[in-house]
């Protein structure tokens, strides 16, 4: 039974839990998120924070949205599921782990991963909306392969384009400069053997840093230049 909850840090080592109680609990018995809710992402925008997560009802895996003002009081939406899973496509069995919300005009976007059964053919989707509230996929087929077999995909907007890291085979790197057409980059090292779930990369204090799991806890890492490197594949500062 997977909760949210928050926690807070100044140096990004060490955190806090202002409570002893989950911020986002599990639906009733028999509603589509009734078994779990987890990997959450935030988004700000006037005034509101938009959190979007993944329910789980033992059967499949949906995306819902709730909203706050404080990031510590959430009402989950009643048009819950956002994105719900398509009978018989490529996100049939799953739509879950959103990125964060990109905004491009006055459109914002999403992406997602789908599976057309558990943990098998595992590809990432985009959906927009207007409102925030109402989304559509932009894109009838993935963005990028089921065949990719995606496990969780951290997606950043740079100077010059998105970045993501994903956790597949060698955890991958992924570069797009529309959010449509993406391409595969090197894979990012890791000095710690079998990463799990992936964050978004964020920049802070001068260097790119990612949260991932690791056998059920939360780890940091910073990205560092190699020796053999001049560059690394997020770029410095942006």
């Amino acid at each position: 039974m997977q909760r949210i909850g928050v926690a807070t840090s100044v140096d990004g080592r060490h955190w806090v839990k202002p409570s002893n109680h989950p911020v986002l609990d599990i639906g009733p018995p028999g509603t589509w998120d009734s078994e779990g809710v987890k990997l959450p992402s935030v988004f700000h925008h006037e005034g509101t924070y938009y959190l979007f997560y993944s329910g789980l009802n033992g059967k499949v895996k949906q995306i819902g949205m709730a909203t706050s003002t404080d990031l510590l009081h959430w009402t989950k939406h009643s048009d819950n599921p956002i994105l719900s899973v398509r009978p018989g496509r490529w996100d049939r069995q799953l739509s879950t782990h959103p990125t964060p919300v990109f905004q491009r005009g006055d459109r914002f976007y999403l992406l997602f991963r789908g599976m057309k059964s558990f943990y098998n053919r595992q590809g990432v989707g985009l959906a927009f909306s207007v409102d925030m509230v109402h989304w559509y996929r932009d894109k009838q087929q993935p963005v990028i392969s089921p065949s990719e077999e995606i496990y969780s995909f951290g997606a950043v907007q740079t100077t010059d384009g998105y970045v993501a890291m994903s956790h597949a085979v060698v955890e991958p790197y992924w570069h797009s400069k529309n959010l449509v057409h993406w391409e595969k980059g090197e894979p990012a090292r890791f000095d710690q053997p079998d990463v799990d779930t992936v964050s978004k990369p964020f920049f802070w204090k001068g260097k790119w840093n990612v949260f991932y799991e690791r056998d059920n806890l939360v780890y940091r890492a910073v990205l560092e230049k190699t020796p053999n490197k001049t560059d690394a594949s997020l770029g410095e500062g942006k």
